[in-house]
């Protein structure tokens, strides 16, 4: 887990890279929220236990991605993440279905909704 990140250690949270975002992001065959962050950004902080509750409340039913956008610029311009933290929601095909961009005090119901169609 990169040292900057402050969440808490779940097996469906993974930290990626500019070179193994594609591959694993293909590779993963359920939902995926991809967390776009920074660790001189304090609104990222502060969503790091709302991505920990839902990790732990979601546990096998959905994939978490971190990408640290200052370490993986490539990935961050391939998504279009304009400004951070942003959160993407993959269906499993692996297509966008939200795209949540700050954090808002019903940003976790909100992404338990968006994702509840997709969880089997």
């Amino acid at each position: 887990m990169d040292t900057l990140d402050n969440s808490a250690e779940y097996n469906n949270i993974i930290n990626v890279k500019d070179d193994n975002i594609d591959s694993l992001i293909q590779s993963i065959n359920q939902p995926i929220v991809i967390h776009f962050w920074a660790p001189w950004c304090g609104p990222c902080r502060q969503m790091n236990p709302i991505i920990d509750d839902i990790a732990e409340e979601l546990d096998s039913k959905v994939k978490i991605v971190k990408v640290n956008i200052d370490e993986n610029s490539k990935t961050a311009k391939s998504y279009r993440i304009l400004s951070i933290p942003t959160l993407l929601i993959l269906d499993q095909n692996n297509k966008e279905i939200s795209r949540q961009v700050g954090i808002s005090n019903s940003l976790h119901g909100t992404i338990l909704e968006i994702l509840d169609p997709y969880i089997t």
